[in-house]
């Protein structure tokens, strides 16, 4: 299994070649991925690559100086370049480099990127000697047993907590906890949103961060015994096993100075705090085994939860039972809190706004605090993209809800949501598009009846007609026949409601041809077919405005 760094300046990119391409079909493993050549010779000169997938056009150093710099220094790393223009302007000069292939990214399937970085698997291979291979087999080794533990950990909650409460057998790379007759729990934290405004993370570094606290965790069990088991992004389940009574006074004096030597382990490898939950110790024996999966998911989630009492009083050790009471905010309520922040931001009223986000980040100090996954749950609700005309700048910042450790970060997190929603609504959330889309935009709302392609859009900007459509997707984060079509149902709600014209006039009027296909989309845009919503219009006590579901 080789290693895998790539290089892009644009987010939505590294991510979706992160997320998006099976890399160990092709014998890779995702190293992560930097945003500038300056960032990606300093991972480098940390842990070299075996393959170095770097876009051409970047700020500052670009690929092609990036490529020379790393071919200069690291020989034996492979290069392919990538390029978001279907032209390979660059060719020449990347094959003087000495570059192994040159790609279109976005335009190439997974398939296409597989294949081509699988030849250069092949190659590197072929350059490697045994000593070498042994070790990259054990990497490989290590991975799957990491990444087993993962998947059987998210799997057997599923099915567990499902309707039909199905039966979650133990992995084997779990099966020797069986052999103990205590168990004890250990859910260690740190805090990625801190890291990440210390120095933005990289894609794949917090998988990376997560894999070396495990590593660590290991070793510091050899003696002692138990189990690692990773958890969402920055989260590590220990499962400590003893032979004795592990509950006694002496048993729990050594649990909590394991616990304590992890907890100051972990900010040597994630340069961040950190937090840890010490679980009570229970009996594990006799018939119990049969249900041993049940029981450590039961301890796993009992401990995930109350480890969440850091979130509001920053306690790095935790013990015991839960030390935080919470309230749940009822449905009437989370319903009227959703539809204030929507109504808000669709009038621009900025009061409004800000008086819906003050239900969320004001207490008062008497009442219990609202239970943080909650927070999290309805601040997603009321930024729902799909419901509101959001600056793309929102979709960023709500992908950092969910490494917000602290209830003051998600009061400073809301702060500076607010100032973006307010420049937002003053200048309208066009301008903080990309140039190509707002041009891309612009097209559309001027020949929304046409019959417009994507590649029509694409050339307008010279962009490959895949990367213009995946820009696209990113920036608004809806694609182009989503916006398209939305363009087109608010044209066609607008003559229905101020012209006489028939509902197949409209269809035709708005560019699209096939009558029954209007009539589904308008459908599932309004919840009425252009029928009864043209009759809804003009009928004398309807009142013009109707709330969705209503």
């Amino acid at each position: 299994m080789f290693k895998l760094l790539m290089v892009d300046d644009e987010k939505w990119v590294r991510e979706q070649f992160a997320n998006g391409v099976q890399w160990e079909e092709a014998g890779f493993v995702f190293m992560g991925a930097a945003s500038s050549g300056k960032e990606a010779l300093a991972m480098i000169e940390r842990d070299p690559p075996h393959l170095l997938l770097t876009d051409i056009t970047m700020p500052g150093m670009d690929g092609l100086q990036l490529a020379a710099i790393v071919k200069e220094r690291w020989p034996q790393v492979h290069v392919i370049i990538l390029t978001a223009y279907s032209e390979f302007e660059y060719a020449q000069q990347a094959i003087a480099i000495g570059v192994d292939n040159y790609l279109v990214k976005v335009a190439q399937s997974g398939d296409a990127i597989v294949k081509a970085c699988r030849k250069a698997a092949e190659l590197i291979a072929s350059e490697m000697n045994k000593e070498e291979q042994l070790q990259l087999q054990e990497q490989l080794n290590w991975r799957q047993y990491w990444n087993e533990k993962r998947v059987w950990l998210e799997q057997a909650k599923e099915r567990l907590q499902g309707e039909r409460n199905e039966k979650a057998d133990l992995p084997a790379s779990m099966a020797c906890l069986t052999a103990y007759s205590h168990i004890a729990v250990l859910i260690l934290g740190w805090d990625l949103h801190r890291l990440n405004r210390k120095r933005a993370i990289a894609v794949g570094e917090a998988e990376k961060l997560q894999q070396g606290v495990g590593g660590a965790i290991e070793e510091i069990l050899d003696k002692d015994g138990g189990i690692v088991v990773p958890y969402l992004d920055n989260r590590v389940i220990v499962y400590v096993g003893a032979d004795s009574r592990i509950s006694s006074e002496d048993g729990e004096r050594k649990l909590r100075t394991l616990g304590l030597k992890c907890l100051h382990r972990v900010p040597d490898i994630t340069d961040t705090d950190a937090f840890v939950h010490i679980g009570q110790p229970w009996s594990f024996s006799g018939q119990q085994r049969v249900q041993a999966a049940r029981l450590l998911v039961q301890s796993a989630s009992d401990g995930l939860e109350q480890s969440l009492s850091y979130f509001y009083n920053y306690q790095s050790v935790m013990e015991g039972a839960p030390q935080q009471s919470y309230r749940n905010v009822d449905s009437l309520r989370l319903r009227e809190m959703v539809t204030g922040m929507i109504a808000g931001l669709q009038a621009g009223e900025v009061k409004t706004v800000q008086e819906a986000a003050a239900s969320l980040t004001e207490w008062d100090g008497e009442r219990a605090r609202t239970h943080p996954r909650q927070l999290l749950s309805i601040t997603l609700k009321m930024l729902d993209p799909a419901l509101n005309d959001l600056p793309p700048q929102m979709r960023e910042r709500c992908k950092e809800l969910a490494w917000l450790e602290r209830w003051d970060d998600f009061r400073h997190w809301w702060e500076g949501t607010l100032e973006l929603l307010r420049q937002a609504m003053r200048s309208g959330h066009g301008e903080g598009f990309r140039r190509e889309v707002q041009l891309m935009r612009a097209m559309i709302r001027e020949r929304y009846a046409e019959d417009l392609q994507v590649a029509e859009l694409a050339h307008l900007v010279q962009l490959h007609p895949s990367y213009a459509g995946a820009l696209f997707k990113s920036e608004t984060g809806e694609h182009v026949s989503d916006y398209l079509n939305r363009i087109r149902m608010n044209k066609a709600k607008e003559l229905l409601e101020r012209t006489t014209m028939k509902i197949y006039e409209v269809s035709q009027a708005i560019g699209m041809t096939d009558y029954r296909y209007f009539c589904r989309v308008f459908k599932n845009d309004t919840g009425k077919t252009p029928t009864e919503y043209k009759k809804a219009r003009h009928s004398p006590s309807s009142s013009g405005i109707q709330l969705e579901g209503e």
